[in-house]
């Protein structure tokens, strides 16, 4: 009976049990009832369609007559059922529902032959309504109802249709809103494409066969077997062609096989990837004559075809064969005169699962859902009063082996293993990946995540397969670098993801499997405690554009609370250790730019234990910041506008050790001054010395502050000079004495005059030098030089100056 127009409940209420069965070691033909859920429906509901996702999230759809609701259940792994209505506009049977991520459910619907998609969130709301522009072309399978054949694929938060409109396969690619964002309620269309092979002969072929199937990157292919008449004969071809994930064009067509029958076709009954780097099979069916499998390589290389001596039309409702997810084949024949299912390899039945145990009848028959990766079956049965998923081990894998665990048939071991503990500080940490092939690295990514307290995921460091400063692939095994500051929280725990595509066997150019969230994971802990170390003081850069005006404003505006959040959440500190004490804009031509400074503070009651020191902290987000497109700087509101050549700059503070040193040596000259009059030219030098040495390896520590600071010397210098300038100009003049005085004295005259640049008082130790009749013996070379009339003008001068 099919779901169209599969009867309508009579009872006034029946009950849903859902059964589930995970233990993967049990026999194939027993089923485990782990746990069941019961609910009681509205009066006549009617059961429309089943199907699951590749991560094991089962959607069952039912309808009611009379009402414009679409009810959804969707039964994640955990064995939970999560209830969803959607209120919809069209009153077409033909709809199929699928399940796009854990936040959007796509329903597919016809509006005569035009396919469109409603988009809905998983509480119900209609988000947003697609013109998918192809043809809604019945599968033709009685079994199945109306169901419409085209490609669906999910890669993160963008999705890709395919499908046919007048013999031509069309393609687009959308991306999802943010959930989050109310004010984001639009599928976004990113690109489309087409597809038309010119051998493709419409009389033969009236309705085109196209299967399609996911690839490792995040693109799809898709199948097409064609009808053609050559040389009188009728030949069958198959052509298979690639969109990669990223790709406007597909690559092909490439023709896997070709059959001369007059009397038989020959199609393609489904393609699937199989997952381990060797490409891709496609199983075709011929009445009489059993099934074949096409395995080949995305260049449209055949790598082997190869038959099985099973007569799929000995059984009512055909079969299906799929590579298994760790390794070898397996096939499926429903056989509902007996009630069972069926599992065979090339050669024939190697077991058969009866599910006739508990009375029930087999729905969804064409459409035995397999879960790869937990290496189970599902089938949907109805009984009496209800309906039961029922799950069957393919029994094919130990548990205990690492394919298993990591769920990617070409992983032997990692380093670190999954819940081990990492020691830190630990500043030449790797992480490891053995495969169990060759490999090479490709463009896919790396990325480690932290958990909070919530179990929320932090990211912490992100690195592409392209990185080759801190990827090394030695034959089968990857070798990572680690930033010292991803892994320096301690008591933490940490996890890894590898994307798809991270990694391509060596021998075929085919990507392979990455890991999943929440399966490798680890903790850290620290060897030692850090020293104490007082508070510091940090300088921070942020640059902005025309384009985020509106985020300089926000920033400007003195609202830091959201960057303290940000940055508490990066280095990771906790936030009360934080505090942003000033900013002071730098503006240029080209960008806003703002200084920002941040307040370091010690751990709350010296707790080192759990809290890195300040110096920690530093080092920390200065390195964090450098490698920012590594990292959630990058990705946050404020943080991504950070400077990543400026880093982390420390700014001293007043009371640095080097101030008082400076103040104790300071003292010391005035004392030496005060005793000594006649050395004031120690200080005259000492203070050159300081703003040469200043200018030199200070001036630019603040950017904003450089050219007030080289103002800050070059006036002072100026004015000095013109003042010094003037006061001997005006002294030669007039002084008749003071101008013979000058001309026996040019050295001595030319390095006052050179000082007074420097400093005026250096006239005044001239003026004190021609004044003082009892020098001390070791001046008495200073008493011969400065043996000049005094001039009282120049007093004057000096004390006004």
């Amino acid at each position: 009976m099919g779901f169209s127009n599969f009867q309508s409940i009579k009872s006034k209420k029946f009950i849903a049990i859902i059964v589930l069965s995970f233990l993967l070691h049990l026999t194939l033909c027993d089923i485990q009832y782990l746990k069941s859920i019961n609910e009681d429906f509205e009066n006549d509901l009617t059961f429309e369609e089943s199907n699951s996702n590749p991560n094991g999230m089962i959607l069952l759809r039912f309808s009611k007559n009379n009402n414009n609701n679409i009810y959804l259940r969707i039964v994640p792994v955990n064995g939970s059922t999560i209830y969803i209505t959607v209120n919809k506009s069209f009153t077409t049977s033909k709809m199929n529902a699928v399940i796009l991520n854990e936040e959007y459910i796509l329903i597919l619907y016809a509006v005569k032959t035009n396919t469109f998609g409603l988009l809905s969130s998983w509480t119900g709301d209609i988000i947003d309504i697609i013109d998918l522009e192809i043809v809604w072309y019945d599968t033709g399978l009685k079994s199945t109802g109306p169901s419409l054949s085209y490609g669906l694929f999910i890669n993160k938060d963008v999705f890709s249709f395919a499908g046919v409109r007048e013999n031509v396969v069309i393609w687009k690619r959308f991306k999802l809103p943010n959930i989050s964002d109310s004010n984001d309620r639009n599928v976004i269309r990113i690109t489309e494409g087409n597809f038309s092979n010119p051998l493709y002969n419409l009389t033969l072929n009236p309705i085109p066969r196209v299967k399609y199937f996911q690839l490792i990157d995040g693109g799809f292919g898709f199948a097409i077997s064609y009808r053609n008449e050559k040389n009188g004969y009728k030949i069958d071809e198959i052509y298979v062609n690639f969109l990669e994930a990223d790709a406007t064009e597909p690559l092909g067509p490439y023709l896997l096989n070709s059959f001369k029958n007059e009397s038989i076709r020959i199609e393609v009954d489904g393609c699937i990837n199989n997952f381990d780097g060797t490409g891709y099979t496609c199983t075709t069916y011929e009445e009489g004559s059993g099934s074949s499998q096409i395995r080949f390589l995305s260049t449209g290389a055949v790598m082997s075809v190869g038959y099985t001596n099973i007569d799929i039309y000995s059984y009512n409702f055909g079969s299906f064969f799929y590579p298994n997810f760790y390794g070898g084949y397996i096939g499926f024949i429903v056989n509902n005169n007996e009630n069972k299912i069926d599992i065979y390899d090339y050669y024939g039945v190697i077991s058969s699962s009866e599910i006739n145990k508990y009375n029930g009848s087999l729905y969804n028959v064409k459409n035995i859902n397999v879960i790869q990766k937990q290496n189970v079956f599902w089938i949907l049965q109805k009984f009496e009063d209800n309906y039961a998923i029922n799950y069957y081990s393919l029994n094919t894998i130990d548990p205990s082996d690492y394919r298993y665990i990591f769920q990617n048939p070409n992983i032997n071991n990692t380093s670190p293993s999954i819940n081990d503990t990492i020691y830190l500080p630990n500043e030449n940490l790797q992480l490891k990946i053995n495969y169990n092939i060759p490999v090479i690295l490709s463009t896919g990514k790396l990325t480690i995540y932290q958990y909070d307290e919530k179990d929320n995921l932090i990211l912490r460091q992100i690195i592409s397969g392209q990185n080759y400063d801190y990827c090394n692939v030695l034959n089968d095994t990857v070798s990572i670098k680690i930033l010292p500051s991803t892994f320096h929280k301690g008591y933490a725990k940490f996890g890894v993801r590898v994307d798809n595509n991270f990694v391509k066997s060596r021998k075929t150019k085919e990507p392979l499997l990455g890991i999943s969230e929440n399966i490798w994971t680890f903790s850290t802990q620290l060897k030692e405690q850090d020293e104490p170390a007082d508070q510091l003081i940090l300088s921070i850069k942020l640059n902005f554009n025309n384009a985020s005006t509106a985020y300089y404003d926000e920033i400007n505006s003195q609202k830091f609370g959201q960057l303290e959040n940000e940055l508490s959440k990066i280095i990771p500190i906790n936030q009360t250790r934080l505090k942003i004490n000033r900013i002071q804009n730098l503006n240029d031509d080209q960008n806003d730019q703002i200084l920002i400074s941040i307040a370091v503070n010690k751990p709350y009651l010296n707790d080192y234990s759990m809290e890195r020191n300040t110096e920690s902290v530093k080092k920390d987000l200065d390195e964090l910041i450098k490698n920012k497109d590594m990292n959630l700087i990058s990705q946050e509101k404020f943080t991504r506008f950070i400077d990543k050549s400026y880093g982390a700059t420390l700014t001293p503070e007043f009371w640095s050790i080097e101030l008082i040193v400076n103040i104790v040596l300071i003292a010391l000259v005035i004392i030496i001054y005060c005793l000594l009059q006649y050395y004031m030219i120690i200080l005259i030098v000492y203070d050159l010395i300081l703003d040469i040495t200043f200018l030199l390896s200070n001036a630019n520590d603040i950017p904003g502050l450089y050219i007030y600071s080289l103002l800050s010397i070059i006036i002072p210098i100026a004015l000095n000079t013109i003042v010094t300038l003037y006061l001997l100009c005006q002294e030669i003049k007039y002084n008749e004495n003071f101008r013979d005085w000058c001309h026996d004295n040019t050295v001595t005259i030319s390095s006052c005059t050179i000082l007074s640049c420097v400093d005026v008082e250096a006239l005044h130790i001239l003026n004190t030098f021609i004044n003082d009749d009892k020098p001390n013996l070791r001046l008495g070379l200073f008493k011969a030089l400065f043996s000049a009339p005094e001039f009282e003008k120049i007093t004057k001068w000096v004390t006004y100056a």
